[in-house]
């Protein structure tokens, strides 16, 4: 019997996509699709539908998934949740199916450095009140804790929310606002009125 997890292990990128017709930036998958993979894999034609539908019902799709990323990662894609995308690109449309993205490296890249761009207001916005609880000058706490940290929005994009010491931020999606608490108190900021209050301040 043929082996098709060896045959998946040692595609490439290329072989294992090659029915995708879509950007080459993203390959979108889902169960569907796994079946053709496989067809894409066997370059010698050597597997029958029935063998292929016994191996894909003995896997769960995270398995069958696990199986191929090394092949995807040595082409440089990488996987990346949905939920993550869609906070990278703003008019990504899920399906009712459950999908596995991949993006390319340099796409994720740019993708990323146009996200910080975006959001470098929440930076702004963080500063004014972490300076405010450590009774600091604005500029010197927005250039030693926020200035281009983009590590800080690619976690409060990813988590929903920013701890420093007693402080918290958290990122409103439905407003596209920004809920700074520590303690009791609660200061709620938009684009406008971070940018607008950081140039007031400086």
């Amino acid at each position: 019997m043929v082996d098709i997890t060896n045959i998946l292990e040692n595609a490439t990128v290329d072989l294992l996509f090659r029915f995708k017709e879509e950007s080459p930036n993203l390959i979108r998958l889902n169960r569907n699709n796994f079946a053709d993979i496989i067809k894409a894999a066997d370059r010698q034609g050597q597997l029958k539908d029935a063998e292929i539908d016994m191996y894909l019902r003995m896997l769960s799709d995270e398995d069958f998934i696990s199986i191929i990323v090394p092949a995807i990662e040595k082409g440089q894609f990488q996987w990346i949740k949905e939920e993550n995308y869609s906070l990278l690109v703003e008019d990504y449309k899920s399906s009712k199916k459950k999908d596995y993205l991949f993006i390319s490296e340099k796409h994720l890249t740019r993708l990323l450095i146009k996200t910080y761009i975006r959001y470098e207001w929440i930076l702004k916005a963080m500063a004014i009140d972490y300076a405010k609880y450590l009774d600091g000058d604005l500029m010197e706490t927005y250039k030693e804790y926020f200035e281009s940290n983009n590590r800080i929005i690619e976690l409060i994009l990813l988590e929903g929310y920013y701890d420093e010491s007693a402080n918290r931020w958290k990122i409103d999606w439905e407003h596209n606002t920004l809920i700074y608490s520590f303690g009791k108190k609660e200061v709620i900021w938009t684009k406008g009125e971070a940018e607008n209050r950081f140039e007031e301040l400086i």
